[in-house]
Parts: structure tokens; sequence; C-alpha cells
């Protein structure tokens, strides 16, 4: 079973901002209790659980500039603000992420700046004591990282295990907003993008399919038209070859008459000649 072990807060709300003022909190097995007066830390205590798991700011804050402490407490420019938490998953070995952030107040009359500094995940191998860093983690990285640690997700953390007191009423939201949170928690949201993405791309391809099966009627009418041309030059080239046949025929049947007509050509040749011939013997 995945548990906290320990806490420490620097700047953040009513908790002080110097290196000696660090809040430090081990937490007890199988249970810690966290008592004490009004306006002394504990919800502080508990947002600062939530923003070392999943990096959120608690809502009301003016998107983190009122969790960091006030600058202007201390006539400062900026406050600095940390958040180190520790988490012993099921296996036994502990993930650390270190979560840095800042407030600054550059000139009266302007807004104050939250910027979210550069944060830190350190696992340790509890069996043989390694330790393994990631340089320079995404938020991503290191929400993931926390989440696989505490074996739940985000979703679980933000809205049953951390759920802020301001937003402890949503199961009685709109049952649409109510059935996102669900699905949210059940794990559904990703199924559901899936389940919609699978019905996109099957739109899509039914439309594809749609103007293929339009394509395809195109092809097979031009198919059958391809046909009967085919057909058509068929009885065309059949038409031609009786006709170079009977061609062929006729011009066998002339061989005679051109043989004939080869002959006389001859005679009338020697004739011609048999006249010049008489001609002459006349003239001498």
């Amino acid at each position: 079973m995945s548990t906290i072990s320990k806490l420490e807060i620097r700047g953040i709300r009513s908790f002080g901002v110097e290196s000696g003022d660090v809040q430090k909190i081990k937490f007890q097995s199988p249970l810690t209790l966290i008592v004490g007066q009004n306006g002394c830390g504990k919800t502080t205590i508990i947002e600062c659980l939530k923003y070392g798991l999943t990096g959120e700011v608690p809502p009301g804050t003016d998107r983190g500039k009122a969790f960091v402490h006030d600058p202007k407490i201390f006539s400062t420019v900026e406050s600095m603000g940390q958040v180190k938490l520790m988490v012993t998953d099921f296996t036994g070995n502990r993930v650390t992420a270190t979560r840095s952030m800042k407030v600054s107040q550059k000139g009266r009359g302007q807004q104050p700046k939250f910027e979210t500094l550069d944060s830190v995940v350190t696992m340790e191998n509890v069996a043989t004591g390694e330790k393994t860093t990631l340089s320079r983690p995404r938020a991503a990285d290191i929400n993931n990282e926390m989440c696989d640690a505490m074996g739940v997700s985000k979703a679980i953390i933000n809205n049953v295990i951390f759920c802020h007191q301001e937003d402890s009423n949503w199961p009685l939201e709109e049952p649409k907003e109510l059935k996102k949170k669900f699905d949210a928690i059940f794990g559904t949201t990703e199924y559901n993008r899936v389940i919609e993405k699978l019905i996109k791309i099957s739109k899509e391809y039914n439309d594809r399919q749609k103007e293929k099966a339009g394509d395809l009627k195109l092809l097979e009418n031009i198919k059958s038209q391809a046909e009967v041309k085919h057909l058509q030059l068929q009885k065309v080239d059949k038409s031609r070859q009786d006709k170079l046949a009977v061609v062929d025929s006729l011009e066998n049947s002339l061989k005679p008459i051109y043989e004939r007509l080869d002959q006389i050509a001859k005679i009338e040749r020697d004739f011609s000649k048999l006249k010049q011939q008489e001609v002459e013997f006349k003239s001498k």
C-alpha cells in the first residue's frame, strides 16, 4: 500500500519563507491526525499535499498568487515558496517531489505574478539505496510519477482524497458535470475519448466509402461502355477481315486478266515494231 511519508513546507500562505521556518511533518502509520485552531494552517497542509502530488494550486488563490507567502508583508519584490513531498509506493521505494514557486511584484499598482520554478523528482530504491533524479522534468512527468507512486489517478486525488472544501459539493452538481467527474474518477474519460475518436474515424471511413462507391459506380459505367466499344471494335475488325478476304479473292480472279493484258501489251509492242519496220522498208 502506498503511503505519504514526509512533507516540508516553506513560504506557503502563513508558513514563513526563511530557511529556518521550514515546517516538516512526518506522517505516522496507520493514522496521523492534524489538529489546531482556526487559521493555523491545517487546510494549507492538505493543499500542499495535493499540490505536491498533482501540481495544481488550490481554488480561490488567483492562479497561485495567494498560495505563496505575500511579498508585501516583508516589503520585498518577490517571495519564494517550496513544497517537498515524499511518498512510499507499494514496493517500499521512495519517490520525492520538490516543487518550487515564487510570487513577484515589480511595482506599485501592478498585479503580482505567480511562476512555477524548476521541480525535481527523486526516486530511491530502498533495497539498493540507489537514487535516480529526473533532471528538469516536465510538470506532466512529475505528476505522473507522483500519481503512480500513490497508485491512484489524478482525478481520485483531486476529487476524493484531497478534495478541497470549496469543491467538496461536486456530487451535487448538474448531471453533465457529475458525469465528467465520475468518468475521470473511474478512468473512463480516456475510454470515452477513444470511443469518440473511433466514431469519428468510422464516420470518416463511411464518407470515404460513399465517395468510393460513387467512384466505383462511375468506373462500372465506364467499364460497360468500354465493353460495348470493344464488341463494336471486334465486329468492325471481323467485317474488315471479311472485306480483306473478298479483296484477296478479287485480286486472285483478276490475275488471269492482268496476265492477258500483259500479253496484249506485248503483242501491241511487237505490232508497233513491225509497223515501224514496214515504214522503213517502204521508205527504202
